[in-house]
């Protein structure tokens, strides 16, 4: 059992590895390379390793506290969505998952700080927005999860969701109304 937990570990340290490399390289002109990459270590490790491992490299890089990541998000989202079509849900909904319950804690969180603070909110509930909505754009996501959030965003009607619906409404807003008019 030592050697067992010795050789994953060598196992999760390798993916990590394989995994900054890709992510650091990671750009429109890159995305194909990186895509077929990613899958390949899909293919040669466990499917909830490596979907542990970039839902980690994802949250640090996408996810931070004092800055939307505007510009790093869709090229993520864009590897994603490839990942997701070649390998299977398995990807797509172990991370949609994952952001959407990071998305309700950081917005929860967000909710109370608002009220209490005039520093501001954490970006981090918009950061997970952005991911959801491009995701969305990219046909990861369904349109009833998008606008189930909206739903909620409404019914609350805070400061902060007023921010983060305008926010997704300016980044998925018009495939939304095509999508479902």
């Amino acid at each position: 059992s030592t050697e067992k937990y010795l050789s994953d570990k060598q196992t999760l340290s390798r993916i990590k590895r394989d995994l900054n490399g890709m992510m650091n390289r990671l750009s429109e002109e890159t995305l194909d390379s990186i895509t077929k990459q990613l899958v390949r270590l899909y293919r040669e490790s466990s499917i909830n390793d490596v979907n542990s491992c970039v839902l980690t490299k994802l949250t640090e890089a996408c996810v931070h506290q004092r800055q939307i990541m505007i510009t790093l998000i869709p090229s993520f989202c864009a590897l994603l969505a490839a990942v997701h079509i070649h390998v299977g849900n398995d990807v797509g909904g172990f991370l949609l998952e994952s952001l959407v319950l990071k998305f309700i804690e950081t917005q929860n969180d967000a909710r109370k700080t608002v009220s209490t603070d005039e520093a501001g909110y954490s970006k981090e509930c918009s950061n997970c927005i952005l991911l959801i909505s491009y995701l969305y754009n990219f046909q990861v996501v369904h349109c009833t999860l998008m606008y189930d959030i909206i739903r909620d965003l409404i019914d609350s009607f805070q400061e902060v969701d007023v921010e983060l619906l305008l926010l997704l409404l300016s980044h998925c807003g018009f495939q939304l109304r095509s999508d479902d008019p």
